[in-house]
């Protein structure tokens, strides 16, 4: 069931704390620019929790989220966005792959669930501990060059017009793209970030929000297959933690087959493995 969509004075109130949280960048302008032609609407329950997801979360970790709710403007984080669903897919797989290994393999040995409960914790324990020294050794420092805003920031300039114009774009081509970027964002985002490239944000998330995304996999899958191994008996508890990972698995593959087949396919190899090993 897809959640109500947020009312444009909803939007307005969400847009509103985007710009509070892009204080000091440009960007602070275009959401002001947008919010600018919503109407007013008074705060709800949903526009706070958002609020605080953003102040605990960021723009771009929950970018993806803002825009399946079509929160006008968010278009400028779609590559962002991109980014944090490609990097979370790919984390989440290797959690799925070697958890559903390492489980089809004891299970195979015949080894009781309290095994495979200790088992299933080291590995998330271990798993996330050693995405986060991935992501720590693959980050890349940033120049002196790179960390230098090429726009003016927001308290130093008076508004979207002013950056274009300071960026070489005339003065009618300028007003133009302000005004349709107050009423549609979605059409006019394309020819404000060919004026102004620097405007879009940077795609890769932060490094404490990787290692956050690289070890969430590890560390969710470690509670819950513990969790569903202790169910019943010895057949039912593992039974459902396997149909577990199934769904999750083709619910983060959905759109490739493939994927989630070879997934089931070498859970299901190492399991006949280890079966024959134990039995031989």
């Amino acid at each position: 069931m897809c959640p109500k969509a947020f009312s444009l004075g909803e939007q307005k109130q969400i847009i509103q704390q985007i710009s509070d949280l892009e204080s000091g960048h440009a960007r602070q302008w275009y959401w002001l620019e947008i919010a600018q032609a919503l109407p007013a609407a008074e705060k709800t329950r949903r526009t706070k929790a958002m609020g605080i997801c953003l102040k605990l979360f960021g723009i771009k970790l929950l970018s993806p989220i803002l825009l399946k709710l079509d929160i006008r403007g968010l278009l400028l984080y779609q590559a962002s966005a991109r980014y944090i669903t490609d990097f979370f897919r790919q984390k989440s797989n290797d959690a799925l792959l070697f958890t559903g290994c390492m489980l089809a393999l004891l299970l195979g040995f015949q080894r009781l669930p309290a095994s495979l409960q200790f088992a299933t914790w080291c590995l998330s324990l271990g798993g996330a501990g050693w995405q986060i020294i991935r992501v720590y050794r693959q980050a890349k420092p940033r120049s002196a060059d790179e960390q230098i805003d090429p726009l003016p920031g927001a308290e130093s300039s008076l508004g979207l017009p002013s950056i274009l114009l300071a960026a070489g774009v005339a003065s009618g081509p300028s007003l133009a793209l302000v005004k349709g970027i107050k009423h549609d964002p979605e059409t006019f985002i394309g020819p404000l970030l060919q004026a102004l490239p620097s405007l879009a944000p940077e795609h890769e998330a932060s490094l404490p929000h990787q290692c956050m995304l690289a070890s969430t996999s590890w560390l969710l899958l470690g509670v819950s297959n513990s969790y569903l191994l202790g169910l019943g008996n010895n057949y039912w508890g593992t039974a459902a933690t396997f149909l577990w990972l199934a769904l999750l698995a083709i619910g983060l593959h959905r759109k490739q087959r493939a994927a989630w087949i070879l997934l089931i396919t070498a859970w299901a190899g190492c399991f006949a493995l280890a079966s024959l090993a134990h039995y031989l």
